[in-house]
Order: C-alpha cells, then sequence, then structure tokens
C-alpha cells in the first residue's frame, strides 16, 4: 500500500514538472493553471504511451511471443491514455491540488526532484531503442 502511494506522488511530481515548465510564475488565474494543466498532460501521456510499449516489448521479448497490435489498437491507446489522464487531472481540479502540494518546496528540493523527473523522461524516451539495440526486434522473424 506505501509502495502506490509512493508511486502516485511521484506520477503526481512528474505532472507538476511539466506543469512548472509551462507556468514558471505564479500569475494569472485558474485559467492559466488549466492551459498548463493542458499543456502539461501531452507530455505525460507520452510517458505513459511509452511505458505500455516498452511493457509490451519485454512480455513478447522475455515472457511469451505476442502478435504486434494494429495501428487502430495503438491509435485507440492513445485516444484512452490522453483521456485517463485528462480526467484524472481535471476531476475535482486536482492540478490545483498537486499545485498546492508542490509549490512550497524549497529550491533545493525542487532542483533534485525537478532533476529526477528530467532523467526518468530521457530514460524513458530512449528505452525502447536501447532495448530494441540490445536484444533485437521480438515481431520480425
Amino acid at each position: 500500500m506505501k509502495l502506490l502511494c509512493y508511486l502516485k506522488n511521484a506520477y503526481y511530481r512528474l505532472f507538476y514538472f511539466f506543469f512548472r515548465i509551462e507556468k514558471r510564475d505564479n500569475q494569472g488565474g485558474e485559467e492559466t493553471d488549466r492551459f498548463a494543466t493542458v499543456v502539461a498532460l501531452l507530455p505525460m501521456s507520452l510517458l505513459c504511451y511509452s511505458d505500455f510499449f516498452i511493457l509490451l516489448y519485454l512480455i513478447a521479448r522475455f515472457i511469451t511471443p505476442i502478435p504486434l497490435p494494429t495501428s487502430t489498437f495503438f491509435i485507440l491507446f492513445a485516444i484512452v491514455d490522453v483521456g485517463f489522464n485528462a480526467f484524472l487531472f481535471f476531476s475535482k481540479k486536482r492540478y490545483l491540488k498537486i499545485k498546492e502540494l508542490f509549490g512550497q518546496e524549497d529550491y533545493d528540493r525542487r532542483f533534485k526532484r525537478s532533476l529526477w523527473c528530467i532523467i526518468f523522461t530521457i530514460v524513458i524516451l530512449f528505452s525502447m531503442f536501447i532495448l530494441m539495440g540490445i536484444f533485437g526486434n521480438p515481431w520480425v522473424k
């Protein structure tokens, strides 16, 4: 249970990292918060999308051979992914609660956590290419 709480906070912190890139200062009201949330949803959805395909690759390569899903599946998954993230952050104005939760961090803590967010993002974006370079493509015979 503690692991799920940790993962939730890490997910929220990653969201706040992308949110803060768009909204660097605290000027503007809720309208700018909403816009920053929409902009932050795009990289969050991309990372979730990448995580899913890394998991799919690992299953196909090391557990059981599964066929590559169709392009329709990829498109539907992308729509569901963006919809899920939008629902998660816009329901009950959760983006404002996340802003309050992480908005009072001191500079050192924010710097360290932002650095971890950058490292995580780079690792996720390049892991599929690295895995395929090392272990090959499981869907090509």
